[in-house]
């Protein structure tokens, strides 16, 4: 259980070794401005196609031909390294931040992930609507979101000690 915690910590401070790991892509130019408002009608995430999944996801994530769902499900170690495993279905799907800019690949897991009452994924983009986003804010919130799967990830671990208790 304290190994479980310390990893989430880890990941909290985006120190862990995996933090960088990330299947989040940010592929279009543009001049990285959020002007999206996201509301209740107007979510700010959508799901992808199978065709609309990101290269770079592609090399994370493998197309579950055998889903009965309508939805893109995708199959993905959990803690995105090879050999864990274990294997979970999220759904994938694009964080639009202007007409021509997004965030792809995010689960909606993620997306939609309370902590305290907020919505990490989306407060964080909120908060920055009008401004510019450098590189080092594109970094950041592609490990958000690898701390809001990783996150859910361990909490599913720590229910499962608990259980055997």
């Amino acid at each position: 259980m304290v190994e479980l915690g310390g990893e989430l910590r880890q990941f909290h401070l985006m120190k862990h070794e995996d933090s960088d790991k990330v299947s989040v892509t940010y592929p279009a130019a543009g001049d990285n401005v959020i002007r999206n408002k996201m509301t209740k009608t107007s979510p700010g995430w959508s799901p992808l196609s199978p065709a609309e999944i990101s290269p770079k996801g592609k090399e994370d994530l493998k197309l579950d031909t055998n889903s009965k769902n309508e939805d893109v499900s995708t199959s993905r170690s959990l803690s995105g390294v090879e050999g864990h495993g274990e294997v979970y279905r999220e759904r994938l799907g694009r964080v639009m931040i202007n007409e021509t800019q997004y965030f792809d690949n995010v689960p909606k897991s993620a997306w939609e992930f309370y902590i305290g009452g907020y919505q990490p994924a989306q407060k964080w983009l909120k908060d920055r609507k009008d401004r510019e986003l450098k590189m080092e804010d594109i970094q950041h919130y592609r490990k958000i979101i690898k701390a809001l799967v990783e996150t859910e990830r361990l909490m599913g671990e720590v229910d499962g000690v608990l259980k055997l208790d």
